[in-house]
């Protein structure tokens, strides 16, 4: 049976603009996954009407997310110290702590939380980046065909990688989202600590 971490103190508690931040991350993205779901792009070959207004919606909401996405990484340019450590723990003494939080997950253990560098940092690091990668393909895509020009092979290309990254993006959603229950469910508080103060 996988067994919960000690609870962190206090101080280990994220910070109100972290929380924030992920939590308009967490919406914007999902929400902006789901309507891609029933979405027609101009492109298809017989798109529905309904569909086209769902995509008009992806569009705007897009722009929304990207700007979360911005404020995001100027968060983690004033808050370099510890939330830049937490997301990308690429210094010797961090990297580190995310093979000892495999260890732990190979015993069955789940890794202790907070702000301190480890696996649970690293994953949502990778997510931070995918994100950035979604925003700027799909900023790109709305750019160009703000134009009105006729699709050329720089929209094609930021149309195929910006699909390619959202099935990473499903991918790092459903185990986000299941591991988030697995940690819930064992009596682990990281969605309380996450989402209250």
């Amino acid at each position: 049976m996988i067994q919960p971490p000690p609870q962190a103190p206090l101080q280990q508690r994220w910070r109100r603009p972290v929380r924030w931040l992920h939590g308009a991350l967490a919406l914007t993205i999902s929400l902006q996954m789901l309507n891609s779901l029933i979405m027609s792009s101009p492109f298809h070959r017989h798109p529905s009407a309904f569909g086209l207004g769902v995509f008009s919606v992806h569009e705007y909401l897009g722009l929304v997310a990207a700007g979360v996405i911005v404020l995001h990484w100027l968060w983690l340019a004033i808050d370099r110290q510890h939330l830049f450590a937490h997301l990308f723990p690429w210094g010797s003494q961090n990297r580190w702590q995310v093979v000892d939080d495999l260890r732990e997950m190979l015993c069955w253990r789940l890794p202790s939380e907070g702000e301190r560098a480890g696996l649970a940092g690293f994953v949502h690091g990778l997510g931070l980046l995918l994100a950035t990668a979604m925003g700027a393909t799909g900023a790109t895509i709305y750019l160009l065909m703000g134009n009105g020009h006729s699709p050329g092979w720089l929209l094609w290309l930021a149309d195929a990688t910006h699909s390619a990254l959202s099935t990473l993006m499903w991918a790092y959603l459903g185990g986000h989202v299941l591991l988030a229950g697995v940690h819930h469910f064992i009596g682990h508080p990281t969605l309380k600590r996450m989402f209250t103060g």
